[in-house]
């Protein structure tokens, strides 16, 4: 089974943002595992040139893939994490599977998902205040 990982880390600290979606990346992978997927990949990226798409995670269990789209927020200054999936970034998203597809083509006959996990941390100490996973968000063929 292949696992990808993302190729291209930056060098410098990263932000307050950065760090609050890399946390729930973590916290939302651990409930697939604990569920009993697999993780492939993380930060899976469509490059050409410049990255055109990148999928927070894609998991595996038996003959389902589920691709996964992480927002972790410590506030709702800019709205329900959910309302950040717009068409535009489901359509990086969208490119980003289709690259998966072409590289891993032996993934084509599974049962494809797209999920969205949000999560809500306190701006205090981080602790978790709310998860919501939303699964089929996209039903299409990809």
């Amino acid at each position: 089974m292949p696992v990808w990982h993302a190729s291209s880390m930056s060098a410098h600290q990263p932000n307050h943002k950065q760090k609050v979606g890399a946390y729930g990346e973590a916290i939302a992978r651990s409930i697939y595992v604990k569920n009993g997927f697999v993780i492939l990949a993380n930060n899976f990226v469509n490059e050409k040139g410049r990255p055109v798409g990148e999928i927070d995670f894609i998991a595996l269990r038996n003959k389902e893939l589920r691709f996964v789209e992480v927002k972790a927020r410590s506030s709702y200054a800019y709205g329900d994490p959910i309302e950040s999936i717009t068409n535009k970034k489901v359509l990086r998203i969208r490119k980003a599977i289709g690259y998966f597809f072409l590289k891993f083509p032996e993934f084509r006959r599974l049962n494809r998902h797209f999920d969205a996990v949000t999560i809500k941390l306190s701006p205090v100490d981080k602790r978790i205040e709310k998860i919501r996973i939303y699964l089929d968000v996209i039903v299409d063929s990809y």
